[in-house]
């Protein structure tokens, strides 16, 4: 049974792990260096209440989010 039809039929899904952690490493890596200020991101780096730090459209500033195996994976279960 499909993705979809499960969720047609259950209301929600639980999805498979994605990629393993071979892929993660240097998408970790990249956020780290971003939320830590080593890859100039601008007001696109902030605290969220003080307490959590985001970047909006991390792609824009760090090529390792533009593709990635995670992204990929990702697309295929949203396509389905």
């Amino acid at each position: 049974m499909s993705l979809r039809d499960r969720f047609l039929r259950d209301g929600y899904i639980a999805l498979p792990q994605l990629v393993g952690a071979e892929a993660l490493a240097p998408l970790r890596a990249a956020f780290v260096a971003l939320v830590e200020g080593e890859v100039d991101c601008g007001a696109a780096r902030r605290m969220l209440g003080g307490r959590t730090r985001q970047v909006v459209r991390p792609s824009l500033y760090h090529p390792a989010f533009a593709a990635n195996a995670a992204l990929d994976a990702g697309r295929a279960v949203a396509a389905e």
